[in-house]
């Protein structure tokens, strides 16, 4: 019992001389702290250092084992409990860096409370100097936006190489300048101002899209005003278009009027389109009797394809109207250019009529003065179709076929897909004699027949399709090389679509360096490959009659190149390549576009259909030469 109260004596003893001690400790620490924090100091001058006092052995391990926590990765309450929120938390603050930026105006000044916008963090706000800081994400892309009230907007990328300390990265914003648009004598529908520079749309980061839009119903007097379209560029010459959007998407619309218009920072502009001016096209809807047709839709749209004639659903139109009681309608404020009109491709239950479905084929009508008087005539029918079979070689029936049929005086092409049976329905057709043909993967396609409207026992037969390998390989390293393949084979009585001069165009992805094409016919096929890096490599292959497969090798060379201009006013355009009565290229265009395309060097032909329209002309280019072609509107 002695010795027991001895050893619990000597613990509290040991227990007081340990406080005692941290006492002192922290005493002594803590003195030169509060003395060094009351003295001011200049924020370069370092703090005076403190000679470190003598504390026991344990006291100095216990205190070299300590960990510094910052405010952001001290732990929560939870943490206990919740290791992997703990875990989280510590990984988010690891996985971030500073950001350090300035909003300026151009000649330098500061502009404060300007809102910065992230997909990470809440909004934040520049503070009197202009400055922002943020702490990011370190991801690959982080985005944020700078939005003031009558500037324009600015959006950049940042990333970790923007951390900066002590020097702000200063992000310029510019004055937009305002719009205010007045359009008299609107048609029926929505409109929309679009603008665009020499640059794109203004949409700089994705060309083609609107960044500034307004629309506008017209009122009882045709009148529509459209205010303050601003975040527009300045500085920059601008193309400003009045468009109307079409019914089935908000990325499509058509051309009405278009205008030239510089703008300066800050400056205020007024624009005024009058609809009203232009040509006026009118005239009378009849059936195949003569008779008018009272209450049906007639639109007028631009002439944009070669085989435009007939209406599609899914296409650009201008204006719309009814018939009156007389079978009349009537078009104003048509600008020059190439058009057509005919009956609606859709009829809605409410419209009149409601016993009548006319094929919605069109007229076309070239407006060659701005104020002419255009006049026609539209015969109405009521729809025949082309009704028949599709099978394969051993005359058993072919599901998932495509036929089509084409008529090329009337400018007319359908095509769907054969059923489960193998049958298929081509329609709505006016009456005329139409070129029918089918295809079907693995096969080569069914020779072409001529039949008439209305026909109902039409037998369309697969062929055998052979079968074509390859590899494209430099002729250099011998390697093989990734390239785009494309294939122009004989003429076998039928036109491909688009009105070409070969049957079939297709084209295969060397990725890895190898291609297969299938369903091709027994005669002579020429290969063209381009390289992402415009070199071109060209073969000719004759397959026989008995051949199942053939493999070939294309050998990449220097090439030659173009370079195409389109200065032609059109939604979009074609350009197609040919060397003698082989295809060596193809691209899609869009007004005021330039592009590049490798090409074979030798006598070329280069044709561009656009609106309609057909253009060609002929050129020579020489290995590693490089010429402009510019096609426009004479």
């Amino acid at each position: 019992m002695n010795r027991l109260n001895a050893i619990l004596g000597l613990s509290i003893v040991l227990v007081a001389a340990v406080w005692l001690a941290s006492s002192t400790l922290n005493s002594s620490v803590a003195e030169p702290q509060r003395k060094a924090d009351s003295e001011p100091r200049s924020s370069a001058q370092a703090p005076e250092p403190t000679e470190a006092p003598e504390l026991p052995g344990q006291m100095v391990e216990a205190m070299t084992n300590l960990t510094v926590r910052s405010s952001t990765d001290s732990p929560t309450e939870n943490s206990a409990q919740n290791p992997k929120a703990a875990s989280e938390s510590a990984e988010a603050t690891v996985n971030t860096f500073a950001f350090f930026g300035r909003a300026a105006t151009p000649d330098g000044h500061s502009l404060p409370d300007v809102r910065v916008r992230t997909s990470f963090s809440p909004d934040h706000y520049t503070d009197f100097g202009g400055i922002v800081e943020l702490r990011c994400p370190t991801r690959k892309e982080v985005w944020i936006s700078l939005d003031a009230p009558g500037r324009i907007l600015r959006t950049i990328k940042i990333d970790s190489e923007h951390q900066t300390i002590g020097t702000a990265l200063e992000i310029t914003l510019e004055l937009e300048a305002v719009l205010r648009v007045s359009i008299l004598n609107a048609p029926r529908g929505s409109l929309a101002i679009g603008c665009y520079s020499e640059t794109g749309w203004l949409a700089a980061s994705s060309p083609g899209e609107f960044s500034s839009v307004e629309h506008g119903v017209s009122d009882v007097n045709g009148r529509t005003e459209l205010h303050e379209i601003s975040n527009l560029p300045s500085r920059l010459p601008l193309s400003i278009e009045l468009i109307r959007r079409t019914s089935y998407g908000e990325q499509s619309w058509v051309r009405l009027r278009r205008a030239e218009l510089s703008l300066k920072p800050g400056q205020l502009s007024e624009l005024e389109f009058d609809l009203s001016t232009g040509a006026r096209v009118f005239g009378t809807l009849v059936d195949s009797k003569r008779n008018p047709i009272v209450g049906y839709e007639v639109q007028i749209r631009t002439n944009q394809y070669w085989y435009g004639a007939l209406f599609k659903e899914r296409q650009d139109w201008i204006q719309s109207t009814y018939t009156d009681s007389s079978g009349r309608f009537s078009f104003a404020g048509i600008e020059p250019g190439r058009w057509r009109v005919g009956p609606s491709p859709t009829r809605q239950e409410w419209q009149p009529n409601q016993g009548i479905e006319l094929v919605p084929f069109s007229e076309l009508v070239v407006v060659d003065q701005a104020d002419g008087l255009y006049e026609l005539t539209l015969v109405g029918h009521e729809g025949l179709s082309i009704r028949g079979i599709l099978i394969d070689p051993d005359g058993s029936p072919i599901q998932g076929g495509g036929v089509s049929s084409v008529s090329e005086e009337a400018r007319i092409l359908v095509s769907t897909w054969s059923n489960e049976d193998g049958v298929f329905e081509l329609g709505p057709l006016i009456p005329g004699g139409y070129e029918v043909f089918a295809s079907r993967d693995g096969f080569h396609y069914a020779k072409p027949i001529i039949v008439e409207a209305g026909s109902s026992d039409v037998v369309l037969q697969l062929r055998r399709g052979r079968i074509l390998k390859g590899e494209v390989r430099d002729i250099v390293t011998g390697e093989r090389r990734r390239a785009d393949v494309r294939i122009s084979s004989p003429i076998d009585g039928a036109r491909s679509h688009g009105g070409g001069l070969v049957d079939n165009l297709r084209g295969a992805s060397a990725n890895y360096g190898t291609f297969e094409i299938q369903g091709l016919g027994p005669g002579r096929h020429y290969l063209c490959a381009t390289s992402p890096d415009g070199r071109v490599g060209t073969v000719s292959v004759n397959i026989e009659e008995e051949d199942e497969a053939r493999d070939i090798v294309i050998t990449l060379d220097e090439g030659a190149n173009l370079q195409i201009r389109n200065e032609i006013q059109c939604e979009s355009a074609v350009v197609k390549v040919w060397l003698g009565e082989h295809y060596v290229g193809r691209d899609w265009m869009s007004s005021k576009q330039e592009d590049l395309i490798s090409v074979p060097p030798g006598d070329l032909r280069v044709v561009l259909e656009a609106s309609g329209n057909v253009y060609e002309q002929e050129v020579h280019l020489s290995r590693g030469e490089t010429k402009i072609v510019l096609f426009r509107e004479d």
